[in-house]
Formats: C-alpha cells, structure tokens, sequence
C-alpha cells in the first residue's frame, strides 16, 4: 500500500456492505408495516359490511368506495385475469424445480426455496379449490365455490354474487320451511346460484339451464340447501377474496 491507498477490493466490499445493510433495512420496514397493516385491519373500523356478512377492516372506508364505484362486473372480469399472474409464476417455478430435478436426479437436491414454494403452492391450491357434498333426495351432491364464480355468475344470469348472496341471507333469517315468506325471484336466486356452483364442481356435465337441472331433484329446500351453501362461500371467501372488494 503506497500513499495510504485503499486496496480497491476494500472500497469493494465496504460499497456492498452498505448495500446489503440499506436493502436489510427496506425489507424489514415492508415487513413491519405488513404486521402494522395486518393489526390495524383486524381491529380498526370493523364491520358487517363485505360479502355474506363478512366482517371487514376500515369498513367505512369499504362502504364509501363500494357506493362510490357501485358493482360493475368488469372488476372482478379484472381481478379474475390477474389471478392468473400468480399461476403463470407458480408454472415458472415448477419448470424451474422440474429441470433441477432432472439434472440432479435426486429429489432433496432441488433448491430447498423452491421446494418450499411448491409446498405452498399445492396448500393454495388445496383451498383454492374447495367443495362441499350436500345431502339431497338422500344422495350427496358435490358443490364448488371458486374465484371463478362472480364471474360465471355475471356473466350467465347478469347479477352480482355478492349481492344475491346477501339478500337471499337476509331472506331466510327467522323463516321456517312451512311458513315461508319467501317470493319467486328469490327463489329464482338461489336456484341459479346453486346451478353455477354445481356446474363448478361438474364441468364435465352440461345443462342449459337451471330448470333443466333441477328436473333431477324431487326435492330442492332452499331452507337446507343454502345455509350449505353459504358456509362453503364463506369458506372459499376466507381464502380467495381480498379484504377490500365488496
């Protein structure tokens, strides 16, 4: 070293340093105000207000925007095509794990990280994708609630899910089988609702139309089939649809 000169390796690694520290400190202010974020829509302003009765964080804020914007289904057309981002990258990373597994002809020699990915990856999937059996005539019937639904719902009878959902709710509170109140459209509601969800679980099955089939079912109880219903809506809302659409 000559005239006090800083071998240039040094400048090198103390410009790195800083680097790693600077990025360290990003990463963990993201993740504080994630937990921040976390909390405080656990907690503050939490109402009644989102689909099925869900309740919801900052729900005033949630019901100024709802009635600001109003249901236009060309969001969730938006939202639908954006989840495929995450399976396009899900595609990626399995290609990824696949060519390492090749290669290295050993399972627990695939990188420990995309392992990890794929195991997360299959649990989303897992409850992504969720049915649920009811009982009808004495036979199981297999039901499926997805992201997919508002969609198709949309798209085939013009309505909003969410909406239906919540009135045909509101409908059967306090009503009994032999003293309904309940008029046709309602009733019209949950048939369509129920043939949309069926039809998710059966796309291998095609009916025209809900009418055509309902005429399988000697009977059909909105009282005993839609609680099922909702329930497993609500399941799939709990890990599909985020806290702010409405």
């Amino acid at each position: 070293m000559k005239n006090g000169t800083v071998p240039a390796f040094g400048t090198e690694s103390r410009r790195m340093s800083r680097n790693c520290k600077g990025e360290l400190r990003i990463a963990a202010g993201l993740l504080l105000a994630f937990l921040l974020w976390t909390v405080l829509i656990q907690h503050v302003d939490v109402r009644s207000v989102g689909p099925n009765g869900s309740s919801v964080g900052f729900g005033g804020i949630n019901l100024w925007f709802h009635r600001l914007t109003g249901v236009h289904m060309t969001l969730y057309t938006i939202t639908d095509w954006l989840g495929l981002v995450p399976i396009v990258i899900c595609i990626c990373f399995g290609t990824l794990g696949l060519r390492q597994l090749i290669a290295r002809r050993n399972l627990f020699r695939v990188d420990p990280d995309i392992l990890l990915l794929g195991i997360y990856y299959v649990l989303v999937i897992f409850f992504y994708l969720l049915t649920k059996k009811i009982e009808i005539d004495g036979n199981p019937v297999e039901f499926k609630a997805s992201a997919a639904i508002p969609r198709i719902y949309g798209n085939k009878f013009g309505r909003d899910v969410y909406k239906d959902l919540m009135t045909l709710n509101d409908a059967i509170k306090d009503q009994t089988e032999d003293a309904s109140t309940l008029d046709g459209f309602s009733l019209e509601m949950f048939e369509d609702l129920a043939f949309v969800m069926w039809s998710a679980a059966h796309p291998e099955e095609k009916y025209d139309s809900p009418d055509e089939w309902l005429d399988q079912f000697n009977t059909f109880s909105i009282y005993q089939i839609l609680p099922e219903l909702i329930d497993l809506w609500g399941m799939n809302i709990k890990t599909t649809v985020p806290a702010g659409k409405n």
